[in-house]
Parts: structure tokens; C-alpha cells; sequence
């Protein structure tokens, strides 16, 4: 799937969607619901998913980086390897998701919502990297 003009705000996807490498670069998904979509290796570079709904999907090995996910949900998301680079979850989210391989460099993580040391432990992240802690 590939969209290249528009936007998904206050668009839906539902469980059974399966977006495998979605192209949604740099696109308004504020206030989107993909609860429990399949969008492994999704392609969301600098998209603007404010408020988006991502609770249970399965989000491995997408490209996050310079997307804000500010007060999105993404409790028990899988975002095992996922690139979050840059990325600002302020807020957002993120109890009991897997985050495993994931590269957090530079990503801004403060005030985020049920996100422990232990989700974190095993991923990529540097000094420029903000948690809530």
C-alpha cells in the first residue's frame, strides 16, 4: 500500500488489515486507528501520527525516525527493530510494548506512559536519546 497524496487523519485500519511496508512517509496519521494492524517494515518517516492509535499492532522493523508520535497509543505494539531515531513519542503511550532491537537514537522519549527500563534494555540508544527517568 502506498499513499502518496492526503492524509489518513481520523482514518481507521482494522485487525484484519495487513499493510506489510506501507509507504505513509510524511503523512498526516493524526488521530488514526490501526489497533492491531500488521504494518511490519511500514515506511512512516517523519509522518505526523499525533494521537494515532497503534495499540497491539505490529509495527517491527518500520521506519519511525523523525515521526511524531506525541500522545499516540502504542501499549503492546512489537517494535522489535523498529527505527525510532528522531522520533518524539512525548507522552505517548508505550506500556508492555516490545521494543527489542530497536534503535532509539536521538529519539525523544520524555514523559512517556508505562515505558520501563527493562523494554529498553535491549536497544540502540546515545546520549542524545530522552527517557523518562
Amino acid at each position: 500500500m502506498s499513499i502518496r497524496r492526503g492524509s489518513l487523519n481520523g482514518g481507521s485500519a482494522t485487525e484484519k488489515d495487513q499493510i506489510k511496508g506501507a509507504v505513509l512517509q510524511h503523512r498526516n496519521l493524526r488521530w488514526m486507528k490501526a489497533d492491531g494492524t500488521f504494518l511490519e517494515a511500514a515506511d512512516l518517516r517523519g509522518s505526523d501520527a499525533e494521537c494515532a492509535r497503534f495499540e497491539g499492532a505490529d509495527l517491527r522493523w518500520a521506519d519511525l525516525r523523525d515521526g511524531d508520535f506525541s500522545y499516540s497509543t502504542l501499549t503492546y505494539a512489537d517494535l522489535r527493530g523498529a527505527d525510532l531515531r528522531g522520533g518524539r513519542f512525548f507522552r505517548a503511550g508505550m506500556k508492555g510494548a516490545s521494543m527489542d532491537g530497536a534503535d532509539l537514537r536521538g529519539a525523544d522519549l520524555r514523559l512517556t506512559e508505562g515505558l520501563t527500563v527493562e523494554q529498553v534494555s535491549k536497544t540502540r540508544r546515545d546520549a542524545r536519546t530522552r527517557f523518562p527517568w
